[in-house]
């Protein structure tokens, strides 16, 4: 998937945390989270702590500026 979030997509697939799981985690559909990962929509703060509580909850301590830094 193109992503503008490299270090997130590496993180959930790290995690074993798949597009249903954050679909699921952020209660939309797959299509609006690929919508936000690959930035054609942008994510909610709401979205983005929910992202990070769940990455953090596998046992890491990632910041959100780590986790959502864009690539150009």
């Amino acid at each position: 998937m193109k992503s503008r979030y490299r270090n997130l997509l590496a993180e959930l697939a790290r995690c074993d945390i798949g597009v249903d799981d954050v679909a699921k985690s952020l209660h939309c559909s797959r299509q609006n989270v690929y919508s936000k990962v690959r930035g054609d929509t942008e994510f909610a703060l709401g979205d983005v702590m929910a992202i990070q509580s769940l990455i953090n909850s596998r046992g890491h301590d990632y910041t959100i500026d780590y986790l959502f830094s864009q690539d150009d």
